[in-house]
């Protein structure tokens, strides 16, 4: 349910009419994956035949460098997406939220824990990373947190920046 309101307000935020909502999303190879197009494929087929699509039009990793690149409309689809996705697929896309806290922290911040708990999301995530890949990651993501203001966000961002240890 909260995947399709999810989904159901990033459609009407983009303005998107009712009667495209069931367009076909597009053919495997088309080009760069659209976020607009997988909300509205969420919303059509449900989030397990969406993340199943994905995977099976090798898409899914290109949907994942879009929300690690912090590209808000992608990572606000986090939510939606989850309950759809399997152990691996699960995995990735919490990867790609932790590595959006370089980019866009206030986007992840948002989702608060609606697509994972923030303390699982705030840690590196990457599998066996060096020690420099992971002090690397961690002052990225501990410097963009830190230019995060919004009072709104302060709890969260306050939270995340401890469970990074900074």
């Amino acid at each position: 349910m909260i995947g399709r309101l999810v989904v159901g307000g990033l459609l009407a935020a983009a303005g998107v009419a009712a009667a495209t909502v069931g367009a076909e999303a597009a053919p495997p190879g088309a080009g760069p994956v659209s976020c607009l197009a997988v909300a509205r494929q969420v919303h059509a087929e449900g989030p397990r035949a969406a993340v199943a699509r994905l995977s099976a039009e090798h898409r899914w990793d290109g949907l994942l460098d879009r929300i690690e690149a912090g590209e808000g409309a992608c990572v606000r689809l986090a939510p939606a997406l989850k309950p759809g996705t399997d152990a691996a697929t699960s995995e990735g896309l919490r990867l790609a939220l932790g590595r959006a806290l370089q980019t866009a922290p206030a986007e992840v911040l948002r989702l608060g824990d609606q697509a994972f708990p923030l303390a699982e999301v705030c840690r590196d995530n990457a599998i066996e990373p060096s020690r420099a890949e992971s002090r690397r990651f961690k002052a990225r993501a501990t410097a963009a947190l830190k230019q995060v203001r919004a009072p709104a966000l302060v709890a969260r961002r306050d939270a995340c920046l401890r469970a990074l240890g900074g």
